[in-house]
């Protein structure tokens, strides 16, 4: 995971973790952790649906962009990384793509809190 990820990781345990009011000294428990990379997961794993099924790479960084800015490095590295994989042309090759896209980044994820 590069810097970016890893500090939307914390962005996003900072909201996990304060419930509205950040203490930055207390360390996420397992719970909010799995919750984290949860997410992270299936934000990989809706971005490589959309590669395989023919996105515009370009369009999805668009949104991105447009959307939140503390997230938007963590999301263009995912689109970056789910586009250097080829887009397959059974479904059964799809979904195994998108399934071994969304382990990869709960596995990074999880590696961020060790």
């Amino acid at each position: 995971m590069t810097r970016a990820t890893a500090a939307a990781v914390s962005v996003l345990l900072l909201c996990a973790c304060s419930n509205g009011s950040p203490n930055p000294a207390a360390a996420p428990s397992a719970a909010e952790r799995l919750q984290v990379c949860t997410s992270i997961s299936s934000l990989a794993g809706s971005i490589m649906t959309l590669r395989q099924n023919g996105a515009l790479m370009s369009e999805l960084m668009a949104k991105v962009d447009n959307e939140d800015p503390m997230l938007g490095p963590m999301t263009n590295e995912l689109i970056a990384l789910a586009y250097e994989k080829p887009r397959m042309s059974v479904e059964k090759n799809r979904e195994r793509y998108v399934v071994d896209f969304q382990n990869k980044a709960f596995s990074g994820c999880m590696k961020e809190f060790r």
